[in-house]
């Protein structure tokens, strides 16, 4: 990506990796654990061991973020809580303001751990069926499920019956990032796909939020590291 984007100051980025090696056990324990990460522990080292800490973070950011008015907005909130850190380090009782910053530095980073399991993704792929037979027949909704699936093993696991509702005989009840990805393409193209005979079909499950997680996240965003900090 070219965009010119806002750079965090030498300082910030300095005294983050500060913060980093302070909790690095912490945030190797949590990339351990089981679940979805947007990061992993070889950006972690990364950060902690480059001699260009700024572009580090800065790419971090753009892959993280990848619009420019998002990594902007981001960079002014790390720029912000680090003078925030910096300020309570005065106080005489900082333990918890101090944990719950370093917190949102971290999340802000990428170091969240995110957990979705099969069933609350098949719930929000049904809920998008069922909202299509508003437009379309069942027929015609398998049609347009199956003609956009990615080619992919782990995807032909997942059944779509003659009433277009999902089931999968997937033994692993939580998903990975690439399962998350897979995901996303597929709802992306059916949505595409379906546009081409209902006009606005994509922009009107957005706007009904059509295909919701648990915790608020669309089906048609779950590809963007931004949706899962809330800043869609």
């Amino acid at each position: 990506m070219t965009f010119a984007t806002i750079k965090l100051s030498f300082n910030t980025c300095y005294y983050i990796r500060k913060l980093l090696l302070q909790c690095e056990s912490e945030l190797k324990a949590l990339l351990s654990q089981s679940g979805i990460f947007f990061n992993s522990k070889e950006v972690l080292e990364q950060l902690l061991e480059s001699v260009y800490l700024e572009e580090e973070i800065q790419n971090l950011l753009v892959a993280l973020y990848q619009e420019e008015n998002l990594i902007n907005k981001v960079v002014d909130q790390l720029e912000n809580l680090v003078r925030r850190h910096q300020a309570i380090l005065q106080k005489a009782d900082i333990s918890q303001e101090d944990i719950a910053i370093k917190r949102k530095i971290f999340l802000l980073l990428g170091f969240k751990r995110i957990i979705i399991t099969n069933q609350e993704i098949f719930d929000a792929l049904n809920k998008i069926s069922l909202f299509s037979k508003n437009y379309l027949g069942n027929t015609l909704i398998v049609k347009n499920w199956q003609s956009t699936c990615p080619d992919n093993d782990w995807l032909k696991k997942i059944q779509i019956e003659r009433s277009a509702k999902f089931t999968c005989f997937d033994e692993v009840q939580q998903l990975n990032l690439k399962q998350l990805q897979l995901i996303h393409q597929w709802v992306t193209a059916f949505g595409k796909r379906s546009s081409a005979i209902i006009r606005d079909f994509t922009e009107i499950i957005n706007e009904e939020r059509i295909g919701e997680l648990p915790d608020g996240v669309l089906l048609l965003s779950i590809n963007s590291y931004a949706a899962w900090v809330n800043m869609l």
